[in-house]
């Protein structure tokens, strides 16, 4: 039995977000993919303060930051 794994995803525009879940739905493993709105809310999710410091245990095993600078 394989373990579902953790994906946690940062960005902050809700299209990217939906193309980013989708294509991990079609083409990736299944996993759980957590979604927060910046970076700072990833330092948040992996050092567990703020908002965040009541989350599951466990580190995600991918994490993805799409911030694109135009």
């Amino acid at each position: 039995m394989s373990k579902i794994k953790r994906f946690l995803l940062g960005e902050d525009d809700p299209r990217d977000v939906e193309l980013t879940l989708a294509a991990l739905a079609e083409y990736g493993p299944a996993n759980e993919v957590v979604v927060v709105g910046n970076g700072e809310q990833v330092l948040d999710y992996l050092h567990r303060r703020g908002e965040l410091s009541t989350r599951k245990e466990g580190n995600p095993v991918v994490v993805l930051s799409l911030t694109v600078e135009s």
